[in-house]
C-alpha cells in the first residue's frame, strides 16, 4: 500500500514540475553556459572553463593541460625519473647536464630569490620537510626546527657552465 501512495506522490509532482515548466516560447539556451576541461597534476587540479560554444578552445585547453603533466614530469621531486630529481641526486657531486628552458627558470627562481630577499626560494626542501608537507604528515615543527638559517640556500649556488 505504502508503494501506491508513493506512485501518487511521484504523479502529483511531475504534473506540478510539469506545470511549472511551461512556457509557451522555448528560448534557446543562454549564452553563459560553460565546459570545462581539466587535469590533475602536482596535487592540484588544473581546469580551464571556456564558453560552450568555443569548440576550438578546447584542443587548446587539452595542449596546455598536457604542457602542465609535461611540467610536472621535469620538475616533481617526487618520482626519481624526473628532471630535478636527477639534479638533487647528482649535482652534489659535479656538473649536471640541465634541459636550457628548465636552466632558464632556475635562474628566474634565483633572481627572485634575491629581490625578495629570499621570501622566495624554490629550494624549500628543508622547510617542507620540517613542517610534514612532504610526507603530507602536516605537524608544527619543534621550536628549532623552524631555523630559516638552517636551510640548504641552494637557489644561490647555480652556475652557468658551457658546453663542450
Amino acid at each position: 500500500m505504502r508503494f501506491l501512495s508513493l506512485r501518487l506522490w511521484q504523479t502529483d509532482m511531475l504534473k506540478r514540475r510539469a506545470f511549472l515548466t511551461l512556457s509557451p516560447i522555448r528560448s534557446a539556451p543562454p549564452a553563459s553556459y560553460w565546459q570545462h576541461v581539466s587535469r590533475a597534476a602536482m596535487a592540484c587540479r588544473f581546469e580551464v572553463t571556456l564558453p560552450l560554444e568555443d569548440q576550438a578552445g578546447v584542443s587548446v585547453a587539452r595542449q596546455a593541460l598536457d604542457e602542465v603533466g609535461r611540467l610536472e614530469e621535469q620538475l616533481t621531486i617526487f618520482r626519481e625519473s624526473s628532471e630535478v630529481g636527477l639534479i638533487n641526486r647528482q649535482a652534489a657531486e659535479g656538473l649536471v647536464r640541465v634541459e636550457e628552458s628548465l636552466f632558464s627558470l632556475l635562474l628566474l627562481s634565483q633572481e627572485l630569490c634575491r629581490e625578495t630577499g629570499g621570501a622566495f626560494d624554490i629550494t624549500s626542501g628543508p622547510l617542507s620537510r620540517c613542517w610534514g608537507f612532504l610526507k603530507r604528515q602536516g605537524r608544527i615543527p619543534e621550536r628549532n626546527g623552524l631555523d630559516v638559517r638552517e636551510r640548504s640556500g641552494a637557489a644561490g649556488s647555480l652556475r652557468r657552465q658551457q658546453s663542450m
